[in-house]
C-alpha cells in the first residue's frame, strides 16, 4: 500500500499572527513555530526521524479486502508471523473497528502509522470446500502486528520550552493581560455558553441526525401502521445508527441520555445541541429487552443525501426488475451519476474548508500560548512593580538599620558598664597602694635608727 503525505520541508511561509510568534509551512498540516528562548524559558530541540510505516501485507483495494500477499508481517517482538495470515483471508477489523466495507483510503489511514507502533487486526478465514462437499464457517482470528515497513520517511525537529534552571523553584510573575489571552484561548474551542464549537460548520444553524426515521415522521403512504410513534421504521444506510450494528427496524427509543422520550420530545433530544460529532446514549426497547447504544451525531444534510442516493438506487433496481429498456434506465443512471459527482464535490470542498478552519484555530491557539509564555518573568515587571520592589528593599534596609541601632545601643550600654567597672577596679587598686605605702611607713618608724637605715638601703 502507498499513502500520500505532505512535504514536511515545504518552503511556503505565511505570517499568521502578530509579530514573529507563529508562522506556517505548507498551510494546514504544516508546522507552527514556537517562540524563542526568553529570560524565563529555554527552547529545547531534538532532531529525529519521522515517517509512515506499514505492516508488510498486501490487500485488495475493493471489499471484502482479501489478502493478496503476506510479505513481511511481524509481531510486537519483531518475529515473523507470515504463516499466521493466509492468502485469501479477508480483513474485517482494525483495532476493533469494522473495515470489511471500507474504502482503501480508510484502510490506509488505519494501518499506516509511526515506526514500531502496533495494531490489532482481525481476519475471516475464507470458506473452504471439503471433500464431502460441505463448507467450513468463516472463522475469525486476531493478530497483533508491528508497523516496520517504511512507506515514507522524513527528518523532523521536536521542540519544546522548559523553565530555565536558574528560575526553577522560584516564584514567577505575569502581566495582568495574561488573563484576557487565556480567555481568548478558551474562545477558540467553546462558545460564550461554554458549548464546544462545531468545527465542521461555521455556525450552529444546520440540524444533526443519527439516521433514524420513526413511524411518527413518515407520510401516510409510507408509514408502517403496526409501529408506534417512537419505533424505528427506517435506518439510513451508512448512518451512525446503521453503522452501530445494534439497532433495527421496530426498536423503540425510550430514552436519550437518560431522559425519557415521547412523540413531542424525541427529535429534539436526539438532535441535542446540533454539534456534529457530539455523542449521546440512546436507550432502545426490543420486545421485553432494553439496551443502551452510544451514537455520534452527524449532519442531517449528509443523512438526507444518503437517503436520496438510496432512493435513486431503488428506482434503478425496480427498472432492472421490470426489464426496462436502456433508454428508460438512462435518466436514473444519469441521476445517480450526478448525485455521486455532487456528493464528492461537496465532500472535497467541506474537507478543504475544515482543514483551513482547524488550521486557523491551531494557529490562534499557538499564537496565544506564545503570547502567554512571553508574559512570564522570573523578576519584576514594569515601573509599578519596580517601585514596589524598591520599596521592599528600602523597608528591608530600614529594618536592618533599626536592628543595628538597637544592637549599637545595647553594645554601648555594655561598654559603659564595663568602663565603670574598670574605673571602680582602678580606684580599689589605688586605695590598696596608698594603704600599703602608709603601712610600710608606719613599720619603718617603729624600727631603731640603725635598722631603719639598713632597711632603706635594702629597699633601694
Amino acid at each position: 500500500m502507498s499513502v500520500p503525505g505532505h512535504d514536511p520541508h515545504s518552503n511556503w511561509d505565511g505570517l499568521i499572527s502578530k509579530g514573529d510568534a507563529v508562522r506556517r509551512d505548507g498551510g494546514p498540516g504544516g508546522r507552527l513555530h514556537t517562540r524563542k528562548s526568553s529570560d524565563t524559558l529555554e527552547l529545547k530541540e531534538v532532531r529525529e526521524k519521522g515517517g509512515l510505516f506499514g505492516i508488510g501485507l498486501k490487500i485488495d483495494m475493493d471489499p471484502p479486502h482479501l489478502v493478496q500477499r503476506v510479505s513481511n508481517l511481524k509481531d510486537t517482538a519483531g518475529n515473523s508471523i507470515n504463516d499466521t495470515v493466509k492468502q485469501g483471508d479477508s480483513l474485517v477489523l482494525i483495532n476493533g473497528k469494522h473495515v470489511e466495507l471500507g474504502s482503501m483510503e480508510a484502510l490506509e489511514k488505519a494501518i499506516l502509522g509511526p515506526k514500531d507502533s502496533t495494531l490489532k487486526l482481525a481476519f475471516a478465514k475464507m470458506a473452504h470446500t471439503l471433500s464431502s462437499g460441505s463448507a467450513k464457517s468463516n472463522d475469525i482470528y486476531e493478530v497483533v502486528v508491528k508497523r516496520h515497513v517504511a512507506i515514507r520517511e522524513w527528518d523532523e525537529t521536536h521542540s519544546w520550552l522548559e523553565l530555565r534552571d536558574d528560575v526553577k523553584g522560584s516564584p514567577l510573575m505575569a502581566r495582568e493581560e495574561i488573563v484576557s489571552v487565556m480567555e481568548a484561548v478558551r474562545s477558540c474551542v467553546v462558545d460564550r455558553s461554554n458549548y464546544a464549537l462545531d468545527f465542521i460548520r461555521e455556525e450552529r444553524v444546520a440540524m444533526c441526525s443519527m439516521g433514524m426515521h420513526f413511524a411518527q415522521d413518515m407520510s401516510n403512504e409510507t408509514k408502517d401502521r403496526h409501529l408506534r410513534a417512537n419505533q424505528i421504521q427506517v435506518l439510513v444506510p451508512a448512518s451512525p445508527a446503521h453503522m452501530s450494528g445494534k439497532l433495527r427496524k421496530g426498536d423503540e427509543i425510550v430514552a436519550v441520555d437518560g431522559v425519557p422520550t415521547d412523540a413531542a420530545t424525541l427529535t429534539k433530544l436526539l438532535r441535542g445541541t446540533d454539534v456534529i460529532g457530539s455523542k449521546c446514549k440512546v436507550t432502545a426497547k426490543r420486545g421485553g429487552m432494553q439496551f443502551d447504544v452510544e451514537l455520534s451525531r452527524t449532519s442531517a444534510f449528509a443523512i438526507r443525501n444518503m437517503d436520496h442516493f438510496v432512493n435513486l438506487v431503488d428506482i434503478l433496481e425496480r427498472l432492472i426488475k421490470q426489464r426496462a429498456t436502456p433508454e428508460a434506465m438512462m435518466p436514473s443512471l444519469q441521476a445517480i451519476m450526478a448525485h455521486t459527482v455532487e456528493t464528492e464535490r461537496t465532500r472535497c470542498s467541506t474537507e478543504a474548508a475544515l482543514a483551513d478552519r482547524l488550521f486557523h484555530v491551531q494557529s490562534k491557539i499557538v499564537g496565544f500560548v506564545n503570547d502567554m509564555e512571553g508574559m512570564l518573568h522570573p523578576g519584576d515587571l514594569g515601573p509599578k512593580n519596580e517601585h514596589a520592589r524598591l520599596e521592599a528593599i528600602v523597608e528591608t534596609l530600614e529594618h536592618k538599620i533599626e536592628n543595628t541601632s538597637v544592637e549599637r545601643t545595647e553594645w554601648k550600654a555594655k561598654y559603659e558598664s564595663m568602663h565603670a567597672k574598670k574605673l571602680e577596679v582602678e580606684e580599689h587598686i589605688d586605695q590598696h597602694v596608698r594603704a600599703t605605702d602608709s603601712l610600710q611607713k608606719q613599720m619603718q618608724d617603729m624600727l631603731p635608727p640603725s635598722e631603719r637605715v639598713a632597711l632603706q638601703d635594702q629597699i633601694a
